[in-house]
């Protein structure tokens, strides 16, 4: 068996005194370890707090220029539809002038030819006679 070793009062109630000691300075510097972490966790915490709030007033701004840009592409577009639908209206417009001309050419024509039949028929009628 081995022999334990008696260490002098004096030593052995330094040692304890030096144990305590080092335990207790063990167990701040665990509490300042642990504080500094909690620390860090703050300032992170506060980062990430001004980033989420820098980012959604950046998100918000991008929604405001977006709305007025998707608002002004509307005004653009509705501006575009209106000028296609005048365009549309101003064909129509012709091809109804130009159907009340052919109309009106048509019925020039047919009177015209009446006109013609009957002086032949009255001619054909003095020849025969």
């Amino acid at each position: 068996m081995p022999r334990k070793t008696q260490i002098p009062a004096g030593r052995a109630a330094e040692r304890n005194a030096s144990e305590t000691l080092g335990i207790e300075t063990y167990r701040q510097d665990q509490a300042q370890a642990a504080q500094r972490k909690e620390n860090k966790l703050d300032a992170f915490e506060n980062e990430l707090k001004e980033l989420i709030a820098s980012t959604t007033d950046e998100l918000n701004e991008l929604q405001v220029r977006c709305d007025s840009e998707l608002t002004v592409i509307r005004r653009t577009q509705v501006e575009e539809l209106q000028d296609l639908l005048q365009e549309k209206l101003t064909i129509e417009n012709r091809i109804k002038q130009a159907a009340d001309e052919l109309l009106s050419a048509y019925n020039s024509m047919t009177v015209e030819l009446q006109t013609a039949i009957n002086g032949r028929m009255l001619d054909c009628t003095y020849a025969r006679d």
